[in-house]
């Protein structure tokens, strides 16, 4: 039992230093107003950094500003400009990548996966091998300013896909 607390406590702390909420809002209203949001995480690869999200996280931020102008993109508390980082989307594979600076990785708190020196790393990724990434338990979620909760739109989700050998072209 204790084991089994010890390893959840280091896979929350591990979610709280690598996942960021990324998430969006009309910058022309004021609070109390509805913040929609998801959740990302950071690879840093020898020559760039590259945030990954979800494709349809991704739709539903393009969808908001395409109806709303005003509406602007956060990754964690610092504003982000989410369409000139956008590297690829891949709706199937529902992953989506952004390229994010080190300053700005910095200025979010967030520790990168470190896959540096080779990816995919030998004997660990194989082809058509699943993988699954998870971020925070809910795929599109919206606060409620005024009522200080959480209405989860998808509820939870795992995020299982195949990977093949030329996984670096993002």
């Amino acid at each position: 039992m204790e084991d089994a607390n010890a390893f959840r406590q280091e896979i929350a702390a591990a979610g709280l230093r690598y996942a960021r909420p990324i998430c969006w809002h009309d910058n022309n209203q004021t609070f109390p107003k509805e913040i929609v949001g998801a959740s990302c995480f950071v690879l840093r690869f020898a020559d760039r950094l590259v945030g990954v999200t979800a494709a349809h996280v991704v739709r539903e931020f393009q969808i908001a500003k395409a109806t709303t102008p005003s509406i602007v993109c956060q990754l964690h508390l610092m504003p982000f400009d989410l369409e000139a980082g956008l590297i690829n989307i891949n709706d199937s594979l529902d992953v989506a990548t952004f390229a994010i600076s080190e300053r700005q990785l910095k200025t979010t708190l967030t520790d990168a996966f470190d896959v540096s020196s080779r990816w995919p790393p030998d004997g660990v990724v194989t082809r058509d091998a699943s993988i699954q990434l998870i971020g925070y338990p809910e795929n599109i979620r919206v606060i409620d300013s005024v009522e200080r909760l959480a209405v989860f739109m998808h509820g939870v989700r795992l995020t299982s896909l195949k990977i093949s050998t030329n996984a670096r072209s993002f």
